[in-house]
């Protein structure tokens, strides 16, 4: 007998309802084998896709070698970053009132200008300096050649 034979006889045997539950089985397995649609495609793109520290590092080292400064720009850009939990608590606990993202780098700004003593910029230096986070690079893919 061969095997298609023997499906037949046990089918037959088994009758129209376990052939119709066969049936449903073999369908669910296959709905559950495919990937459900996709309706969202979220991720973080703040630390996923760009490298705030490093823009910092970056724009600070080239604007300080601009001014003969010597600023510890990584640990400029830490001070930075940190500061972003505690000034969104304040708004949270109703201490400031709602208060966009760029103004409260700027209090954040302003208070690392007299940490790091940098002192003598203009208004509009001060602003080009918090729009830092505007420009943020993504990061860079360093490839390595590998050796086989």
């Amino acid at each position: 007998m061969s095997l298609k034979q023997d499906r037949r006889q046990l089918l037959k045997h088994l009758g129209a309802g376990a052939v119709a539950a066969l049936g449903a089985a073999k369908a669910t397995a296959q709905t559950e084998a495919r990937p459900p649609a996709v309706k969202a495609l979220v991720f973080d793109t703040f630390g996923t896709i760009v490298d705030w520290r490093g823009s910092i590092i970056e724009e600070g080292t080239a604007w300080s070698k601009a001014r003969g400064l010597d600023i510890d720009w990584a640990r400029f850009a830490d001070r930075w970053r940190a500061g972003y939990g505690p000034s969104m608590n304040k708004v949270r606990k109703g201490e400031l009132p709602w208060t966009k993202l760029d103004d409260l780098h700027r209090t954040i700004l302003d208070q690392l200008l007299v940490e790091f003593k940098i002192t003598g910029l203009t208004e509009e230096e001060k602003d080009h300096w918090n729009r830092v986070w505007h420009r943020l690079n993504p990061w860079r893919i360093r490839w390595r050649a590998s050796r086989v």
